[in-house]
């Protein structure tokens, strides 16, 4: 009997064909944006995190004891020796040990708040991959002392190029303020606009020097996938240290991207319950058209449960096609923003609250897929469920009258 049903209501389905077309392109359209829309953000918060980790922070930050996580960078009081603690980090391949400290950055009638960041040249390559992010000029290995790699936007609102000389405005480990001269070596630009647009890279020596702070550092940077390093980091070093990962580090982005899907999510939604109202009125507007036809179903022996199932069934059929639509719509709309990208050239100084800066891509989610299929499914059985129900009420005597 189950087949009989399902063979009638397939043949029902189309009877009114063209509303039953904008209700399945109408729920098309709800199912197709949030593919779309899940593809576009997964991508914005893979190529975020990458840069995040492979360009600025790393897995893993290590800072002096009671470190406030809410700071830019370390105060020069919260400077720790790096001799103490070299033997456990020297157990990482990939680490690098820095002396950050914040600053104004002086060049002719233009000036900008930046952090410089002293860094071993070759470490930090190792960790960050700078040397590829190099544009003009030299990454530090190739530089003189008194020659530092600026981000290649910061350098720009500063109107420097590779040659010019800049100064820059710090205070010391002694708390006084001073000021040094330096020439630009080399422009860098790693898609990472907390780099690009902030930074200046000296070697490490150098800035140590400049800062009264010979053998001390700000905090070791480690990039590793093992996941008990944390725990294993804080017991060798006996608690006097505070280390993070790069969530820790990155709670204002986290809390962005959350918003931003929820905010999406509930736009879909928004959309999905148009299309659920489209089917809901599309079943309704059958049951009323077919009422004589439903009850001389009722007069041949069709049970109160059957056509119930007979309305739901047709319910489940446009969802099901909307459903199918709507995934390949978002998949063709998909396609150029994974193979292509989105190019925020020309945006540089905006903030989108993701730390992406040339082109991110969008991404496929098998998941949001079949989650799209079965939600689509799903909704529309239950929006078909109260006029199935009035259906199968209807007095056949009655009916059958007119």
């Amino acid at each position: 009997m189950i087949g009989k049903i399902f063979s009638l209501a397939s043949k029902n389905v189309f009877r009114a064909r063209t509303r039953t077309l904008i209700t399945i392109f109408a729920y098309a359209f709800g199912i197709g944006m949030y593919i779309l829309m899940d593809g576009l953000l997964g991508g914005a918060y893979k190529d975020s995190v990458k840069n995040i980790v492979q360009k600025d922070i790393g897995n893993i930050k290590v800072f002096s004891k009671g470190y406030d996580i809410n700071k830019i960078v370390p105060d020069p009081e919260d400077y720790f020796d790096e001799k103490v603690y070299r033997e456990i980090f020297n157990k990482y391949e990939y680490s690098v040990r820095e002396l950050q400290f914040l600053t104004t950055i002086v060049s002719g009638e233009q000036q900008y708040a930046g952090v410089v960041r002293g860094v071993n040249p070759k470490s930090a390559n190792k960790v960050f991959n700078y040397k590829t992010d190099v544009k003009v000029g030299a990454w530090l290995d190739s530089l003189p002392d008194d020659e530092v790699v600026m981000g290649e936007l910061l350098a720009k609102v500063l109107k420097l190029k590779v040659g010019d000389n800049f100064v820059i405005i710090y205070r010391n480990r002694d708390g006084n303020y001073d000021a040094y001269d330096f020439t630009v070596g080399g422009l860098i630009y790693t898609g990472n606009p907390n780099v690009d647009r902030v930074d200046v890279f000296m070697k490490l020596e150098k800035a140590q020097e400049i800062m009264g702070a010979q053998g001390l550092i700000s905090d070791i940077a480690i990039r590793t996938n093992d996941k008990g390093a944390v725990e294993r980091i804080r017991r060798d070093c006996g608690g006097d240290l505070t280390v993070y990962t790069w969530e820790d580090l990155s709670q204002d982005f986290l809390n962005i991207n959350k918003t931003k899907q929820i905010s999406s999510a509930v736009l879909i939604m928004m959309i999905v319950i148009v299309a659920v109202i489209g089917i809901f009125n599309t079943i309704l507007l059958g049951m009323f058209e077919r009422q004589i036809e439903v009850g001389t179903l009722k007069a041949l022996g069709m049970s109160e449960k059957e056509i119930n199932l007979l309305f739901v069934i047709e319910g489940g059929i446009i969802g099901l096609l909307g459903s199918v639509v709507g995934i390949i719509t978002g998949v063709i709309l998909n396609i150029p923003f994974v193979t292509i990208g989105i190019s925020l050239k020309g945006f540089e100084n905006m903030d989108i609250g993701y730390p992406v800066e040339a082109v991110f891509r969008s991404t496929w989610n098998p998941g949001s897929m079949i989650f799209a299929l079965i939600f689509g499914v799903v909704i529309a059985i239950l929006a078909s469920y109260y006029p199935a129900k009035r259906a199968a009420r209807l007095n056949p005597v009655e009916t059958l009258r007119g």
